[in-house]
């Protein structure tokens, strides 16, 4: 949203300057406005990367979590057919994959 408001902002900027007598407090109003912006970018960018990132891995480990239950719900049997080793590789590759596409998402 910040970034949003920058274009708006330079435009009031330049109609001041083109304007025969600019008005001096609406132009440093504007500029405090453009710098409170510029300034609140890099902040903004944190918060949203940081809690996307957070949001991501909790959804990564609960969704690991709840392939392990399923697995470990399984009958005696399922076991018998498939090894644990291709079972936690399968899980491993699936939740890897989707922790990359998210990590993907972020940059």
């Amino acid at each position: 949203a910040v970034i949003l408001c920058q274009p708006l902002l330079s435009g009031n900027f330049f109609q001041q300057l083109v304007q025969p007598k600019p008005d001096t407090a609406q132009l440093r109003k504007v500029l405090l406005a453009m710098v409170v912006a510029y300034l609140l970018e890099p902040l903004c960018t944190l918060f949203y990367v940081s809690t996307v990132s957070r949001v991501a891995i909790k959804f990564v480990s609960d969704l690991q979590q709840k392939l392990f239950a399923t697995i470990l719900a399984q009958d005696t049997a399922f076991f018998d057919l498939n090894s644990t080793t291709s079972l936690m590789g399968v899980v491993s590759a699936e939740v890897g994959s989707i922790s990359d596409v998210l990590a993907g998402n972020l940059s």
